[in-house]
């Protein structure tokens, strides 16, 4: 097939341009609450529906999606070790449900129903894990750990308020964030799990370390915010954002790239560790649950009404578009950006082209 390669020259920098979040079908409308990749092509999404329960669906090359297992329970969380081994957690409150598969999602089994409803999984290897967990009815929250993949679960700690969010550095560090400003932290396992001073009145959704000592937690409390720690969770430090979304998931690749995603189809990008944070287009107004990549160079995010939508980076960071037959890369781009138009879907009165610089500026809107 010939193409028409185009290329334009320009005289500004477009280091910070917005990337490109394309939609990817989900076959579904359900609110899909979170996302584990195993390996690169490989993932798992879950989802909840007040009429339909709960469902599971998964890809084996990252972009087509296809039904798994489904539910009466609500899904709320996905975690898988390796590229067989996952689980699947939810429930109706105040009870939750725990499923898990060691086939890669061919079969899913129900291994746990008399804990509290599940808020995140999170587990270090095939048998080593967590589960932060709720009962709305009482306000009270629960921490369990399983040691032998998910088929027995102890309490570790339980109290006041709502936890959202579990994150493990490694089988002994792991922090669990929640609200009013709660993030618990353990260095044993959670054999003790010690509540940090944020000092702040603050819905924590979503945590996630990068390191021992650097860390970023995003969520709510009237306006969205992130903060931030470089002690391992000692202190915290809020970090300007250019949104009042509310925020509900936060993923970073390296200490300086990081992502975070909330609602009003609202996506955020990091390159210095949230010094700066730049508003990136989704194409969406639905609220995205959650944000995550599968490596470097492939992230997805998730969300209301069957949200999935993808962005693929190449060359250390720019962004390679491609729908249809027609290319477009590298985004962000500085100086040359490169069109190639496949003749059989470029129509002069249907093309249309937008340029944007980070800080929202309109450069380019047709040609």
């Amino acid at each position: 097939m010939k193409k028409f390669p185009l290329f334009i020259l320009f005289y500004f920098s477009l280091l910070n341009a917005f990337g490109q979040w394309l939609p990817l079908s989900s076959g579904m409308t359900d609110y899909i609450s979170a996302a584990s990749f195993p390996a690169v092509d490989t993932g798992y999404a879950v989802s909840q529906d007040f009429f339909n329960g709960g469902k599971i669906i998964g890809t084996k090359n990252g972009n087509t999606w296809t039904p798994q297992y489904s539910t009466p329970n609500y899904l709320l969380t996905v975690c898988f070790s390796s590229s067989t081994t996952g689980w699947a957690g939810g429930g109706i409150m105040p009870d939750g449900v725990i499923y898990k598969t060691t086939n890669g999602g061919q079969s899913w089994s129900l291994m746990e129903d008399s804990i509290k409803q599940v808020y995140s999984l999170y587990f270090v290897n095939d048998n080593l894990g967590w589960a932060a967990a709720n009962d709305p009815t009482s306000g009270n929250y629960f921490i369990y750990r399983s040691t032998n993949g998910g088929a027995n679960w102890q309490l570790q700690k339980t109290g006041l308020d709502y936890i959202r969010s579990a994150f493990f550095i490694s089988d002994s560090i792991g922090w669990i964030a929640g609200d009013n400003g709660r993030i618990f932290k353990t260095t044993d396992a959670g054999t003790n799990w010690n509540l940090l001073n944020t000092g702040v009145v603050f819905h924590f959704a979503s945590i996630y370390f990068i390191d021992k000592l650097k860390g970023w937690a995003v969520g709510a409390y009237g306006n969205g915010g992130v903060y931030h720690s470089n002690d391992g969770g000692i202190t915290w430090n809020s970090q300007s954002i250019p949104t009042i979304n509310m925020l509900n998931s936060v993923y970073f690749t390296s200490a300086d790239t990081g992502w975070a995603c909330g609602n009003n189809g609202t996506i955020l990008k990091t390159n210095n560790g949230g010094q700066n944070w730049v508003i990136q287009t989704s194409g969406s107004t639905d609220d995205f649950s959650s944000i995550l990549f599968s490596n470097p160079a492939a992230g997805y995010v998730f969300g209301a009404n069957g949200s999935i939508r993808k962005t693929t980076l190449i060359n250390g960071g720019v962004t390679l578009v491609k729908q249809n037959e027609n290319v477009f890369y590298p985004n962000p781009c500085k100086d040359i950006v490169h069109f190639e138009l496949d003749k059989n879907s470029f129509n002069e009165k249907e093309t249309r082209v937008e340029l944007y610089t980070a800080s929202g500026q309109k450069l380019i809107d047709e040609f």
